[in-house]
């Protein structure tokens, strides 16, 4: 009898042992489910300089879409006022962005920025490209980046 409550208890413990160290882990992934490529670095970024014109940011593969998750805006011009845009190649216009509001006292030099995390993402579809306008001859810097999934 002594054996099997030592048993039990033995049992007991290398379960809760084993819930506990398995439970404890930080977990990060991209989305679960179909939507991730199954290449060893799904992720897309890129970066650059527009001024008063339309740049090809990236074009998303034949066999898969591009989801755009982050982007980041600045420019140290003074008094300007840029807006910038987003766009896929067909003309479907994903986001606006303007990095200062107008004020006609505001004779700043300082760099303004937008960082903005998209938590649903926007998608450029599979052979079509991302493009950025920017409008104000501005010199707007951008980053963008994203991952690449099944369409």
């Amino acid at each position: 009898m002594q054996s099997s409550s030592f048993q039990c208890v033995f049992i007991a413990t290398l379960a809760g042992g084993l819930g506990f160290s398995i439970a404890s882990g930080r977990a990060e992934s991209y989305p679960a489910g179909a939507a991730i490529s199954l290449g060893s670095n799904p992720v897309v970024s890129a970066g650059d300089i527009v001024d008063a014109g339309t740049v090809t940011v990236f074009t998303a593969p034949v066999d898969h879409q591009i989801v755009v998750t982050d982007v980041i805006l600045s420019y140290s011009t003074g008094n300007c006022h840029p807006q910038v845009t987003l766009d896929r190649s067909d003309g479907t216009v994903l986001a606006k962005f303007r990095l200062r509001q107008e004020n006609d006292g505001d004779k700043t030099s300082e760099p303004t920025s937008v960082q903005h995390a998209f938590q649903s993402g926007l998608p450029v579809p599979a052979g079509e490209s991302l493009r950025i306008t920017e409008e104000g001859s501005c010199d707007v810097a951008y980053t963008i980046s994203g991952y690449l999934a099944h369409p």
